[in-house]
């Protein structure tokens, strides 16, 4: 329940074997079993076809990721070592995103920058962005498409920054996990 605190439970992710969903997530806290696939959509996110990370909330405290934040009361915290030894790798939704070269769109009306911050464009979902490898936290710089049939990027329109992580710490593009 808290950063290097008392074992409340253990993590089972059941995996189907042809494919990398899980497709159960049981929480076994204090002997009892707690189904949270309820709460799958909200604590667990698709960020591939078939294929899903559980989230974690807030920095790496004192060697622990918060997790569980909305599905359980208060959350809980799960040891980052831990995670490592089971060959998982915690990363931040920056090096998420920014490491991909998808096509996304913006979640919301977003803000275009020119390199001396002056806003030049508003974005909505009538387009498409590809990230290039510069940024400057939170910002990094994009290319603009027009979108396909498939909402991937066809013809590119202009290039400019946006702010790729909003204030509460969550994505401001995304892109669909499963294609067409």
């Amino acid at each position: 329940k808290k950063p290097n605190g008392d074992v409340v439970g253990k993590l089972k992710m059941i995996r189907s074997p042809a494919q990398l969903l899980c497709k159960y997530s049981f929480l076994e806290l204090d002997g009892e079993m707690q189904d949270i696939k309820k709460d799958y959509l909200v604590d667990v996110l698709e960020t591939g076809y078939e294929y899903s990370q559980l989230k974690y909330y807030g920095d790496n405290q004192q060697g622990y990721l918060h997790c569980f934040a909305n599905s359980i009361n208060g959350g809980l915290w799960v040891s980052s070592k831990e995670i490592e030894e089971y060959g998982y790798i915690a990363k931040d939704w920056f090096r998420i995103i920014s490491n991909s070269p998808r096509c996304y769109f913006p979640l919301k009306r977003t803000s275009v920058y020119d390199s001396s911050g002056q806003i030049v464009d508003t974005l909505s979902r009538g387009r498409v962005l590809q990230l290039t490898s510069e940024f400057k936290k939170p910002y990094i710089k994009t290319e603009i498409y027009k979108p396909n049939g498939c909402g991937g990027c066809d013809e590119m329109i202009g290039t400019g920054w946006i702010k790729l992580i909003n204030e509460n710490g969550h994505p401001t593009v995304w892109y669909y996990t499963r294609g067409c």
